[in-house]
């Protein structure tokens, strides 16, 4: 046991010496769970993006409404538009920093994430239903989905608190971003059917849906040194991401958990 105690305890020294040596250029991979902004889901409701197609869809005599009111048996009409959620996204990415000293790194981030929504549309049919109701219409619910591709770019600083005689060290970062929003499709589903309002063309690259966005991030988390040279971070990201052409037209948040490896 004394043994096992003398051993961890000059490990743990070892490292911390490591961790106070460390200066010069540092490369590493990083992976994470990405939460984006649902206000910018809203971009896939129907009414954004493919709203073209939406048109012809609710709009009598088209083929598009005409396959859907066979479907309901009814005439119908738009009842409201999709509240678009997000799902949880996985995110991948690479990492430089730069350290001056063993407390302070300039830092770049690459980021890249596939995102997927989900929301439910809503359709009043023009009979009345079954028990009406002052107010009540007949409505029917049709599944809309939607994906895009993310990247995003990181230019900031790195700071670190040193734990005496300890390989764990809290940290944060800091700094500036440019984000892609990268739209890829767009998904109505009636029954069994599925009416596609958008998909990202391989070959007319006009028609695309390709966004820009700029803003600030904030990384805190803690990294323990577990090797020469090597450094596994922990870290919750906010970043403030204003795609000024999408909703809401202003900064959303989004956060993620990541996990990185330095070498």
């Amino acid at each position: 046991m004394k043994k096992l105690f003398t051993t961890i305890v000059t490990t743990t020294i070892i490292l911390h010496t490591f961790a106070q040596q460390r200066e010069g250029l540092n490369y590493g991979f990083r992976v994470g769970a990405l939460f984006a902004s649902n206000k910018t889901a809203q971009y896939y409701n129907g009414s954004g993006l493919g709203s073209d197609i939406m048109r012809m869809i609710t709009t009598p005599n088209t083929d598009y409404y005409n396959q859907i009111s066979e479907y309901f048996n009814d005439d119908f009409s738009l009842y409201s538009y999709a509240a678009m959620r997000y799902k949880p996204a996985l995110q991948l990415g690479a990492t430089l920093q730069y350290f001056f000293s063993p407390k302070f790194a300039c830092i770049t981030n690459l980021n890249i994430a596939k995102l997927r929504s989900e929301g439910v549309m809503q359709f009043a049919l023009a009979s009345p239903p079954q028990t009406p109701q002052p107010g009540n219409q007949n409505v029917r619910n049709a599944s809309m989905t939607s994906t895009e591709n993310r990247f995003g770019w990181e230019l900031g600083v790195h700071y670190t608190k040193a734990i005496e005689n300890s390989p764990i060290s809290p940290y944060i970062d800091g700094g500036a971003l440019l984000s892609v929003l990268s739209a890829t499709s767009a998904t109505l589903e009636v029954g069994n059917s599925s009416y596609t309002l958008y998909r990202q063309s391989q070959g007319n690259t006009e028609t695309n849906h390709n966004y820009f966005g700029y803003g600030a991030f904030v990384s805190v988390g803690a990294q323990y040194y577990f090797a020469e040279k090597a450094t596994l971070m922990l870290g919750f990201d906010v970043r403030a991401v204003n795609f000024s052409s999408l909703p809401p037209k202003s900064a959303v948040l989004q956060n993620s958990i990541t996990v990185s490896v330095l070498f």
